[in-house]
């Protein structure tokens, strides 16, 4: 096949013959790679199979190219005929690897050198791991099995992490779903995926097309933040931080779409409370980036036990103590609970203000995670009136 020459009769039949084996005989992909006839995975454009290194024997003189060495059995993503042979299909798939490669986490599956996500030896692939006893954690909530706060919280440590690293290149990822999550047989988790990933920089305005390249190339569309589907808005860390949320919600079976306010009687879940402050209808009300939600996860998750205790300082004044970290609503409510006080209106009845109370805006007040507010004003005017 002719370098660039995808669209001609002699290449369109060598690609069907090669992606579309007859038989189920197993082709060799850039004379090298050995693949298995049945996919393990198809995607919109592109499919996923096993396969093996027949140069893998081959001996590696060069120190720095042993440290590359693809392994004896990588996992090949193949773009199909019918999107080989489109621009914008190639162009997505050449994207998709390139953000892949630069995504640079532990646990994303790397990808190696030999692929050829453009198409100039043939048609486009790109090669990764094998993760052995593999299984999606799609294929987990499928099955009926739950995860275990410990294994949720790693997910979303990953998905949180991948997300900052991202960011730092430019790369915005908008969905992620369980099914780009793999559980080795170990209980590792590795991520794959990047089928929604797009370059733009922060603050830059969505392109016109957005929307409909979306449609063209994932089917995640309904893990993808409000801001995504009316089709204008900026390019925000808040954009991941739904998909992390979006995540959570399919791992502990919750509903997935935006959500305007969680109730207080919910505030004593964590998982709730992580997934409003992601799946906040008002991206003012989420997490503002992944490194947000990193320290949520570190610093706030553990609600099952009372508010943390104030630190004392050692001061020359009359002594005192001040809390490492401001107070929440969640705490605050923990307090006027256990001290039988009246909570602040932004509090109460779901956070709306009632007819002679005015609190505004109060769908900006009252997420669980939201510095407590009205606290003193509040209190002076039930004191007087008390």
């Amino acid at each position: 096949m002719r370098e660039g020459k995808l669209l001609d009769n002699d290449s369109w039949e060598k690609l069907l013959k090669v992606v579309l084996p007859e038989g189920g005989e197993p082709k060799v992909l850039g004379g090298r790679f050995r693949v298995e006839s049945s996919p393990i995975h198809r995607g919109l454009h592109a499919d996923v199979f096993e396969a093996t290194d027949i140069a893998s024997e081959q001996l590696h003189n060069d120190v720095e190219e042993k440290t590359n060495t693809v392994p004896t059995h990588p996992v090949v993503h193949v773009l199909r005929a019918e999107g080989a042979a489109d621009e914008q299909v190639r162009a997505w798939f050449e994207n998709r690897s390139a953000c892949w490669r630069r995504a640079e986490h532990r646990g994303v599956l790397r990808l190696y050198e030999p692929g050829d996500p453009v198409g100039k030896k043939g048609f486009p692939f790109f090669l990764t791991n094998r993760v052995t006893g593999a299984r999606s954690l799609e294929q987990l909530v499928q099955s009926g099995e739950s995860l275990s706060d410990k294994t949720m919280l790693e997910v979303i440590t990953l998905a949180a992490e991948v997300c900052r690293v991202a960011h730092q290149q430019g790369i915005f990822l908008l969905a992620l779903p369980p099914r780009h999550f793999l559980m080795d047989a170990e209980e590792n988790l590795h991520m794959t995926g990047f089928e929604a990933a797009i370059c733009a920089r922060h603050g830059s305005e969505f392109p016109p097309s957005l929307l409909k390249r979306l449609h063209q190339f994932s089917r995640d569309l309904d893990m993808m933040a409000p801001e995504v589907q009316r089709e204008f808005g900026t390019f925000a860390p808040t954009l991941d931080v739904f998909a992390i949320g979006a995540l959570l919600a399919r791992l502990r079976r919750l509903p997935t779409q935006p959500m305007a306010e969680l109730p207080p009687n919910a505030w004593a879940d964590p998982w709730c409370c992580l997934a409003f402050h992601c799946l906040a209808a008002d991206p003012h009300l989420r997490f503002q980036s992944a490194d947000q939600v990193l320290v949520f996860l570190r610093e706030w998750l553990r609600l099952d036990v009372p508010p943390r205790d104030a630190i004392p300082l050692r001061t020359g004044l009359p002594s005192f103590s001040i809390a490492k970290f401001i107070i929440t609503n969640r705490e605050y409510a923990y307090f006027c609970r256990e001290n039988n006080r009246l909570l602040p209106p932004h509090l109460r009845d779901g956070g709306r203000p009632t007819q002679n109370e005015e609190v505004s805006p109060w769908h900006r007040l009252n997420g669980p995670w939201l510095p407590v507010t009205h606290v003193a004003s509040w209190m002076l005017r039930h004191t007087a009136t008390g």
